[in-house]
């Protein structure tokens, strides 16, 4: 399982140059206009939003499953969590689950 940070931003470009200067380097082979990854120990995503918050909270924490989406359902329930509901997004699918603290968590897969 691989750590995704999403930021999203009004103003990409310029989100991805402050990032730069801390130490990020940019990917451009995974990147578009409104999509860029910053690239370190981790990813950190920056993601086009119609304003710094936008629908979101500033910063997502995400997953990329290595697995199928639905192993890990079923790992999830078969210890009793909720486990959560698989969409089809844009890039391909995700598994929308909460933490046990109630925070939402994106796992990306195929």
């Amino acid at each position: 399982m691989k750590v995704l940070a999403v930021r999203y931003a009004a103003d990409v470009e310029k989100m991805q140059e402050f990032y730069g200067l801390l130490g990020l380097t940019h990917s451009a082979s995974t990147s578009t206009t409104d999509w860029r990854e910053m690239w370190g120990d981790g990813v950190l995503a920056i993601h086009t939003a119609s304003t710094s918050v936008g629908d979101h909270a500033p910063v997502e924490f995400c997953l990329e499953a290595e697995e199928p989406l639905e192993t890990i359902q079923d790992r999830l329930r078969s210890a009793g969590f909720d486990p959560g509901l698989i969409r089809a997004e844009d890039f391909g699918r995700s598994l929308r689950v909460k933490d046990p603290d109630g925070f939402d968590l994106q796992i990306n897969g195929q």
